[in-house]
């Protein structure tokens, strides 16, 4: 089972995506509605990508032996009561490996990608709607991001 949080703009968007249930995190609470959509269990992994405010808090809602991946910051280690989840940390840091001298971390990533495309080929992954913009175009979009006007991935091309 899949929750996704969203703007409440891309409700239908996300659900199409494939999520089970996508809680609006403007008008919702998020915690509140994962507490009753587990019966209190929790869920077995959250991808935090917000920071660490929301990393700290995203414990709240894991499950016994849960996992919670970080891409924008750790959750604020002196507020988490450890040992009483058995929870583990993980930390999504793909840039890192590409500039690393570490054979092993490129290899993976390669792996990564392979498996990526497959799931793209197999149509088992839905990419995010995708909008091309042009350089003058962004200080536009950067207000549309702002306000919550924007669905899926933006991308400027900065050259013809």
């Amino acid at each position: 089972t899949v929750y996704s949080t969203c703007l409440p703009t891309d409700l239908g968007y996300v659900k199409k995506l494939g999520a089970d249930r996508a809680i609006d995190f403007v008008n919702e609470d998020v915690y509140k509605i994962v507490h009753e959509l587990t019966d209190g269990l929790g869920v077995d992994y959250v991808l935090n990508v917000l920071g660490t405010d929301r990393a700290t808090k995203d414990i709240d809602i894991l499950a016994f032996n849960g996992e919670l991946v970080v891409t924008a910051g750790f959750p604020d280690f002196d507020k988490i009561n450890f040992y009483e989840k058995g929870l583990s940390i993980h930390e999504i840091a793909l840039g890192l490996a590409l500039t690393s001298e570490d054979y092993r971390a490129k290899e993976n990533l390669v792996q990564i990608g392979d498996q990526f495309a497959n799931l793209l080929e197999n149509q088992s992954l839905i990419p995010p709607k995708i909008t091309l913009i042009s350089l003058e175009e962004i200080p536009e979009f950067l207000n549309k991001m702002k306000n919550g006007k924007v669905t899926g991935k933006i991308v400027a091309k900065l050259y013809n």
